[in-house]
């Protein structure tokens, strides 16, 4: 029993922090997911690839999941299927790496570690398909490693279906893949030996080819939808926000393992961190951070094997007091990033091209604040008395989220073609864009005047065309 106490605990920090972003409101790429996506039959959401946001293979997975909710609500219900890949995630690199990284309890506290971080807690609750990734390049790692130790076809069927799956989900999962790869290359010779192995290779061509395999019936769609280049302007800020978001997640362990970097021999495996460089300076659009997170799943192996030579050397009693240092201050950090001023801070650090918060994939992005709410603002709207009101809907106001929840068929998107909004009109703009957006709303629609606040709340505000 005393050898599965590091695991019960690992387990129940990890239930602990996806508890604390499960009940909340869906943000727009998730009410786009539910909207545009899930609804289509497989074969729909197959080829209806118009934008990047459609992760077909993570999409076919929540359709089939939402078949099954229980009475639950479909928002609520459908984060379940996040945060089972996540716990699934942790467990199987605890249960498969502990030894490398250094023991039952190294391997709980560098683990747990993670998995109180918040960027764990908002993909591990997303019903988006990055957690999904992250576990299927778990997978791919584990049958990697075997198919090279052991051989035989079973290890290498089995990465090949992680690889084909890894890349249905996001197809930028090839890099994850590449990084899994690297980790795996050094099992199968020493030094730079590995280039002459012919498990390498077949390591690094299968991804490339399950790819290739997977996306190329729809080809003439995936090259359109890669010409909205989306992403951000400039890559040395992805990078920045990529690199900080990894470091301020893991934090605690980082700053006591800094013995262990003298003793690294193998650097082979540290190369996975310079993995998303290339994409992030030669593409128009640099991939957003968030693209890399399955890639983490590397990273925190590499690092703690760092964490590992760290505490080899140290005697016992100096041993368990870092392992129980690094817990309590893993502990405190998680508390501390969940204070809003706190996350606030790091999501200005760790945010967009301007170190604002608009584009930070990590620490306090705008749906994961406590102002963020879409429920009010669509009771308001769905009112008896508003039932037939025409209502204009922003982006920033996250108009999908609010399309999701209420009715859409009055709805008109920022987007419109049309010239003018008539008189009654609602108009819904989130509550930090108000001021600079109403003055180019009455120059836009030729409005008589400025439009009135009817309602308002921490997110939203509501106004009337007079």
């Amino acid at each position: 029993m005393k050898r599965q106490l590091p695991a019960l605990a690992l387990a129940l920090a990890a239930l602990w922090s996806l508890s604390q972003g499960w009940i909340r409101d869906l943000w727009c790429d998730e009410a786009l997911t539910m909207l545009q996506f899930v609804p289509l039959d497989y074969a729909g959401i197959y080829t209806n690839y118009t934008i990047p946001n459609n992760h077909i293979g993570y999409s076919w997975l929540l359709k089939l999941w939402s078949n099954w909710n229980f009475g639950l609500e479909a928002d609520y219900f459908g984060r379940l299927g996040s945060m089972l890949p996540a716990l699934a995630a942790v467990m199987i690199l605890y249960f498969r790496h502990w030894r490398r990284l250094g023991g039952r309890w190294a391997a709980a506290v560098l683990l747990g570690c993670f998995s109180l971080s918040l960027p764990f807690a908002l993909y591990g609750t997303a019903l988006r398909g990055y957690m999904l990734s992250f576990f299927l390049t778990v997978l791919a790692l584990e049958a990697a490693l075997a198919a090279v130790k052991n051989g035989g076809w079973k290890p290498w069927a089995a990465y090949m279906a992680t690889a084909l799956a890894a890349v249905a989900v996001i197809p930028s999962n090839l890099i994850a893949l590449a990084g899994v790869v690297l980790f795996a290359a050094p099992e199968t010779g020493a030094g730079w030996s590995f280039l002459q192995r012919k498990s390498f290779w077949g390591l690094s061509v299968i991804p490339v080819a399950a790819l290739m395999a997977f996306y190329a019936p729809i080809a003439p769609a995936v090259a359109k939808a890669m010409e909205l280049k989306e992403g951000w302007a400039n890559g040395w800020w992805s990078l920045a926000a990529l690199y900080l978001g990894f470091a301020v997640a893991l934090l605690p362990i980082l700053c006591l393992s800094w013995r262990g970097w003298r003793r690294q021999r193998n650097w082979i495996r540290a190369l996975a961190f310079l993995l998303p460089v290339l994409p992030a300076l030669l593409l128009t659009a640099a991939p957003f951070p968030r693209t890399y997170f399955p890639l983490w799943a590397v990273w925190l192996l590499v690092i703690g094997m760092v964490w590992r030579a760290a505490l080899v050397k140290l005697k016992r009693k100096p041993r368990y007091a870092l392992l129980l240092l690094g817990a309590l201050l893993s502990v405190a950090w998680a508390l501390g990033q969940r204070q809003a001023q706190t996350a606030e801070t790091l999501s200005r650090w760790a945010g967009g091209a301007r170190w604002t918060a608009s584009q930070d994939d990590w620490f306090a992005p705008y749906y994961r604040r406590d102002s963020y709410a879409i429920r009010p603002a669509a009771a308001f709207l769905a009112d008896t008395e508003r039932a037939t009101t025409p209502v204009y809907l922003s982006f920033d106001a996250d108009a999908f989220a609010l399309l999701y929840y209420g009715p859409e068929a009055r709805y008109i998107l920022w987007n419109t073609p049309e010239r003018t909004l008539r008189t009654g009109t609602l108009v819904v703009l989130a509550a930090d864009e108000a001021e600079r957006m109403l003055p180019e709303l009455r120059e836009r629609f030729r409005l008589r005047a400025l439009p009135a606040l009817m309602w308002e709340n921490g997110f939203h505000r509501i106004y009337q065309v007079r």
